[in-house]
C-alpha cells in the first residue's frame, strides 16, 4: 500500500480539511476586502459614467445588472468578483 506524505510527513488527507477551510474563509471574506478599496460608479457619474453604461449595455443580454466599481490603481485592471452570499460585482 502506497501512502502519500507531504514534505512534513503529514498525510495529505489530513491537510485537505485545512485547505477546504482556508478556501471557504477566503471565498467569504475576499469580496468585502476588495470592496473597501473600490468605489461604485453610477451611469450618472461625470467622469466614469461611460464605463457603467458600457457594462450595463453588455450585461443586458444576460439579464443580470451588475454594480460597477473602480479601484484607483496605476495599472489597468478589470475583473468580476463576489459570490452568492455577498453579491456579484464588476
Amino acid at each position: 500500500m502506497i501512502v502519500l506524505d507531504s514534505i512534513f510527513k503529514i498525510p495529505l488527507i489530513s491537510v485537505l480539511p485545512l485547505l477546504v477551510t482556508f478556501w471557504l474563509i477566503q471565498w467569504l471574506v475576499s469580496p468585502y476586502v476588495i470592496r473597501k478599496k473600490a468605489h461604485e460608479v453610477s451611469p450618472y457619474d461625470a467622469e466614469y459614467g461611460w464605463v457603467a453604461n458600457i457594462v450595463s449595455d453588455i450585461s443586458r443580454v444576460s439579464g443580470i445588472p451588475p454594480r460597477v466599481f473602480l479601484i484607483d490603481a496605476p495599472y489597468p485592471n478589470a475583473f468580476a468578483y463576489g459570490n452568492s452570499v455577498s453579491e456579484r460585482r464588476i
